[in-house]
């Protein structure tokens, strides 16, 4: 028997664009303390480990 394959659905598809709009794209920032990368640029305090963050710079 062969595996039903489905197209995308309209609402599915709306889903995936809206996803796709409201993230944010990941910054450079690093934290020296774990070397983890891709904070956000509000983000204060490191996701991985917790060590606090650099001040984030936005490139002009």
């Amino acid at each position: 028997m062969r595996p039903m394959i489905t197209p995308p659905t309209p609402s599915s598809a709306t889903a995936e664009f809206t996803a796709q709009r409201t993230r944010q794209a990941p910054t450079t920032r690093n934290c020296h303390a774990c070397l983890s990368e891709g904070h956000a640029p509000a983000a204060r305090f490191c996701r991985d480990c917790g060590s606090p963050l650099p001040p984030w710079q936005h490139d002009a």
